[in-house]
């Protein structure tokens, strides 16, 4: 498909290392894609795109201004710092025909709810969520508390139809809101991932 010309863009979530620094493997099949950066990159990762051969547009998205992509599709940085010195989160929000909303994160610095209620102030049907898909970075280290518990129970209040989750949710995470109900969708643990409860490598999600 990149070789063909059939992805129009390549959007980067974050600078960290499981998120970013596989780009090479894109660039080698179609070096000219257009791709987005949260604002907050570091020299020594802006010269790694340019090592790995991108000869397309490079475009930067600023904090907390939705960029609108296409019509009811738009990608918005949310401000952060994190471990290894990483700023910026970039977030794409979708609109889906008689569906409702999408949200789709990398890793979820932001927090889960608090990206959701963005979607609530900011889009027009924004308090319709039909699907989350992404990091939502509840337990990624596995460690687990009260405030955890209230998070995967408030994730029922927001009406999502289909939720799909990366490895930076964390797998007890994903396990609670299946014993709660939540409507996670399975991946196949296959070409390199190693739990079913992640959405992995050449897993398909349809939102709509």
């Amino acid at each position: 498909m990149l070789r063909q010309g059939q992805i129009e863009a390549l959007i980067v979530s974050h600078e960290h290392f499981d998120h970013f620094w596989g780009i090479g493997s894109t660039l080698r099949h179609c070096p000219n894609i257009t791709l987005y950066i949260p604002q907050g990159f570091h020299p020594h990762g802006l010269a790694f795109i340019k090592e790995q051969g991108h000869t397309g547009q490079l475009i930067t998205v600023p904090p907390d201004q939705p960029l609108l992509l296409l019509p009811g599709l738009a990608v918005v940085n949310f401000p952060m710092h994190t471990l290894l010195r990483v700023d910026g989160e970039n977030v794409l929000y979708a609109q889906i025909r008689d569906r409702g909303m999408a949200m789709m994160t990398g890793c979820g610095h932001g927090g889960v709810l608090n990206l959701l209620d963005y979607a609530r102030r900011t889009f027009q049907g924004g308090d319709r969520i039909h699907a989350l898909y992404g990091g939502l970075h509840i337990a990624p280290l596995e460690d687990w508390d009260e405030s955890r518990d209230r998070m995967v129970a408030s994730l029922g209040q927001y009406g999502i139809a289909k939720l799909a989750c990366n490895h930076c949710t964390g797998r007890r995470a994903v396990e609670k809101m299946l014993e709660i109900g939540l409507p996670v969708l399975r991946g196949t643990a296959q070409n390199g991932s190693q739990n079913e409860l992640f959405v992995g490598n050449g897993d398909v999600v349809e939102l709509a």
